[in-house]
């Protein structure tokens, strides 16, 4: 023919060697790898964000929206510190023990809803976790209830006998001197 001939097409027939083969199996295993990795370590960040959000949500639920913590807490710690300070000279046993009860009154005085928020919340703890001791706690508050309100009826009756005392030596001094000190005390 006249024309020139086409060059055959050149058909190139990929041959990978024995390198290259060892090469992307070790690059898929190592890729591999590297997933399992990556989605073991995404696993405990998710739970690590989850145990965040239920502190977060936890927190939020104990602390009153209408208290502000700012000051609340300055004077707790203030009064917390002045109990430290107050006992420094003061026995062991008295050192050991009031400031804690200056930490809980004064968180009682200047956060009481938050206190009692906690105070619930520990509760709930106990019951779930304690349960034996949630029970002697329970009973231990009867009895204190109990005992505060025999402390207020004996208050009564002494204030009675007191007013009484304080009635009689009134119309005494008044008998003796003449002077109206039971109507000018409203007795």
């Amino acid at each position: 023919s006249i024309y020139p001939r086409a060059d055959p097409d050149v058909l190139l027939v990929e041959t990978s060697s024995p390198l290259e083969e060892q090469i992307g199996a070790v690059r898929r295993q190592v890729q591999g790898v590297y997933a399992d990795g990556h989605s073991y370590v995404q696993g405990w960040i998710s739970k690590w964000i989850g145990i965040e959000h239920a502190v977060e949500n936890r927190v939020k639920s104990i602390i009153s929206p209408h208290e502000s913590l700012t000051p609340g807490l300055l004077y707790v710690g203030v009064a917390t510190l002045t109990g430290s300070i107050l006992t420094r000279t003061r026995a062991l046993p008295t050192r050991i023990l009031l400031p804690p009860l200056f930490l809980v009154f004064s968180a009682r005085h200047f956060l009481p809803n938050t206190t009692a928020n906690l105070g619930e919340y520990l509760g709930n703890l106990e019951e779930v976790y304690l349960p034996t001791l949630a029970e002697k706690h329970e009973v231990a508050k009867a009895h204190s209830e109990m005992a505060w309100e025999r402390v207020k009826e004996k208050t009564v009756g002494v204030r009675r006998k007191v007013d009484e005392g304080v009635e009689g030596w009134v119309e005494k001094v008044q008998g003796a001197t003449g002077l109206k000190i039971k109507e000018t005390l409203g007795l």
